[in-house]
């Protein structure tokens, strides 16, 4: 591999480990917004609608002009938002006012299991039972979903037999914010290859980005319209702060780089540094609230890390065996071609 190949992916290896760096604190920061009364709805709705105008904004000073969608692509951009902002954002703002930024942490990192799932039903990945590399993804499979589910059942076991039927910092239920966490998994994975779908038809990740924002926010708006007069539309400055943090950082900032990162590797690969978010979201919520982890919580991350390390590892050898048959191939086909001259 060339230095400038080392290079890159060292790149992109760090702009990950800040994106994650960034998810962390803002799963804690969101969480005590939520336990102070701000409804998730109402969070997502303003963080997706200034996301969304920053980055039409950026793209249009970017490019001089509105670029929109060709009219093929569009319903892509409409399913970008559905996957990515409706199931992505929103549904991981009620799993996580159901119970705590470290149980959503460890969900969150089941994203390359999920995304590898889809992978296959799409026809991206090729399972292929008799190769080693086969038996580590389904050995990664069943640790990194495992140790969620794992974490998730006990705390929400111990907490029923204390007597105490919430999810302990959360205000809710921890079997109903896992069902959030699924379907987030489930359907948010699918983002991701949308994603490269778009960016692979050679449209700017700040174009891809920022229709995605838009589409999104017209579901959200979708959801939050019919019980407009229901909700608290009054914000703390703590909530204000909030806002303007995740509008700038967590959803322009990092959604970008997400596709920039996106734009120069794949799907799989841009998820497999989600790990990182365990271990932040543990550091901030020990140093700010001094919460230390449950047993449960540390037993699940290390079978989600470890699952989550014989996964990548799998997938870097697969990429490598399929980098050396190509080139391997090109060879061949050059040899023959020379022979051909010859003769």
């Amino acid at each position: 591999m060339s230095c400038s190949e080392w290079l890159r992916r060292l790149q992109v290896f760090l702009v990950l480990a800040v994106v994650n760096g960034v998810f962390a604190g803002y799963a804690v920061l969101a969480k005590v917004v939520l336990s102070d009364g701000l409804d998730a709805g109402v969070f997502v709705l303003l963080r997706d609608t200034g996301a969304g105008l920053f980055l039409l904004l950026v793209a249009r000073l970017k490019a001089g002009k509105w670029v929109w969608p060709d009219k093929e692509d569009r319903l892509a951009c409409v399913f970008l938002g559905l996957f990515g902002v409706y199931f992505g954002q929103y549904y991981l703002v009620l799993g996580l006012d159901q119970t705590d930024a470290v149980t959503t942490s460890l969900w969150t990192n089941t994203a390359p299991v999920f995304t590898f799932a889809w992978g296959v039903a799409l026809g991206r990945e090729i399972l292929q039972p008799k190769r080693l590399n086969f038996w580590m993804k389904i050995t990664g499979l069943v640790l990194s979903i495992g140790g969620a589910v794992f974490a998730s059942v006990t705390m929400a076991i111990g907490a029923s037999s204390s007597g105490d039927s919430s999810s302990g910092s959360g205000k809710g239920s921890m079997v109903l914010g896992c069902v959030y966490f699924f379907c987030l998994e489930c359907f948010g994975s699918l983002f991701y290859y949308l994603q490269k779908h778009l960016l692979d038809k050679g449209y700017a990740a700040i174009h891809v980005t920022a229709w995605g924002y838009a589409c999104g926010t017209c579901f959200m708006l979708m959801v939050i319209f019919p019980r407009v007069t229901e909700l608290n539309w009054r914000l703390s400055v703590l909530d204000i702060v909030a806002v303007a943090s995740v509008v700038f950082l967590t959803s322009s900032l990092c959604y970008f780089l997400l596709a920039w990162a996106n734009q120069r590797t794949n799907p799989i690969l841009v998820v497999a540094l989600s790990p990182l978010q365990i271990i932040f979201t543990i550091l901030l919520e020990f140093v700010f609230f001094g919460d230390a982890p449950e047993v449960f919580q540390i037993c699940g991350a290390v079978a989600i890390v470890v699952g989550l390390a014989l996964f990548v590892y799998s997938k870097l050898q697969e990429n490598a065996e399929e980098t050396k048959d190509l080139l391997g191939t090109e060879e061949e086909s050059d040899g023959g071609s020379v022979q051909g001259v010859n003769v």
